[in-house]
C-alpha cells in the first residue's frame, strides 16, 4: 500500500497526514482509522493536536509545514503555486517528501469521497482500536479480517 511505500516519511507520520487530510474533508470513518494508527507511533496528545490545530501543535516544522500544504492542498487547491513549494523546500522537504505527501492527500480526498458516498459504517471504539493496531503492525493486507 502507498502509505507503507514512503521513504520520507515514517508510518506514524504518514497515517498523521492521512487522519489529517480525512478531518478536513469531514470524513468521520477513515479518520477514526488512521488516527488510531498515528497514536501507535507518535503520543496521543500529540496526534490530537495536530487535529485539533496544527498551527500550535508540538511538533517540528518539517512536518508543520507539509501540514500547512495539505490543509491548501485539500481544502483551497486552485491557491497553490511555486511559493507553497518553496516554503517546503525551505522546511527541509526534498521533493519526494513533498510528492509523498501530495499522494496522501490525493489517496483519502478520493477514499473519504468514497467512504461517504456509499455511507460506511462508522466502526465502534473498539473496532477502531483493533484496526488501527492491526494496521501499525501488518500494514494494509487482509483488514477485513478483523472487522
Amino acid at each position: 500500500s502507498g502509505l507503507r511505500d514512503m521513504t520520507e516519511w515514517s508510518i506514524p507520520e504518514a497515517e498523521l497526514m492521512a487522519a489529517f487530510v480525512s478531518k478536513l474533508n469531514q470524513c468521520e470513518y477513515w479518520t477514526g482509522d488512521h488516527t488510531a494508527v498515528a497514536v501507535l507511533g507518535l503520543e496521543e496528545d500529540v496526534v490530537a493536536a495536530v487535529l485539533e490545530d496544527w498551527r500550535t501543535a508540538p511538533i517540528d516544522e518539517r512536518l508543520r509545514a507539509v501540514l500547512g500544504y495539505l490543509e491548501k492542498l485539500t481544502l483551497a487547491p486552485k491557491e497553490l503555486n511555486v511559493a507553497d513549494i518553496k516554503i517546503l523546500h525551505l522546511a527541509g522537504l526534498s521533493d519526494r517528501a513533498i510528492t509523498e505527501a501530495a499522494y496522501v492527500c490525493y489517496l483519502f480526498s478520493v477514499m473519504d469521497r468514497l467512504a461517504d458516498t456509499f455511507d460506511f459504517d462508522i466502526p465502534t471504539g473498539e473496532q477502531v482500536s483493533n484496526t488501527g493496531q492491526f494496521l501499525f503492525k501488518n500494514g494494509y493486507k487482509l483488514v477485513k479480517l478483523i472487522r
